[in-house]
């Protein structure tokens, strides 16, 4: 009876194209045809950057295409070093905070002393996915900084080592890493731009 009452409302406008809504709002997932659009935009990247094949016979881009395909192996050592880095950061914040996500408290105090809804820490690094986004994007310069607080308990050291590592994770990894990176593609593009004639 409820899913009759929902069509009904649906349709009330376009009714072919209000039931093909309603019933998208239900699929599962990974339905074929949510796969299809996601193949389907992934298969538009591609198409557009087969474009760069063409690049090398132009006097201006071609010197850059091949020198960028040159710094691959200078990019791949870079992340190497980058992942272990952010990896780092990333299990130390989510170690520090693992406690103050609302499953974890509900099943270790016995008496609750703060919701979850006023902590920023489990927010922003109760779960490994959680850490991983807020660092992700902490790269991008899109994070709180106010992430590591825990407002109704008094940790004070908790939340200072919290800032410390956060703060060392943006200087090592946006600072120092992401300029080295840009420093050291912009030394190879040189020394292989100059070797390049056309």
């Amino acid at each position: 009876m409820l899913f009759i009452s929902h069509a009904k409302q649906l349709l009330a406008g376009s009714p072919s194209t209000s039931l093909s809504i309603y019933y998208r709002y239900y699929w599962v997932s990974f339905d074929p045809i949510n796969v299809a659009e996601g193949l389907f935009a992934i298969a538009n990247i591609f198409s557009f950057s087969r474009i760069c094949f063409l690049l090398p016979a132009f006097q201006h881009l071609g010197p850059l295409q091949i020198s960028l395909g040159r710094m691959m192996s200078d990019i791949g050592k870079f992340i190497i070093i980058f992942l272990i880095i952010f990896c780092g950061f990333m299990f130390g914040l989510n170690n520090l905070f693992w406690y103050y996500k609302e499953t974890v408290r509900k099943n270790v105090e016995i008496t609750h002393h703060a919701s979850g809804d006023d902590l920023s820490a489990e927010k922003h690094f109760g779960t490994m996915a959680t850490t991983f986004k807020t660092v992700f994007w902490s790269l991008f310069g899109l994070a709180e900084k106010e992430g590591v607080e825990l407002q109704k308990y008094n940790k004070r050291f908790t939340e200072i080592v919290g800032y410390l590592i956060y703060g060392a994770f943006n200087i090592a990894n946006v600072i120092v890493l992401l300029n080295m990176l840009i420093a050291m593609m912009s030394k190879s593009y040189e020394t292989r731009y100059s070797n390049v004639t056309y």
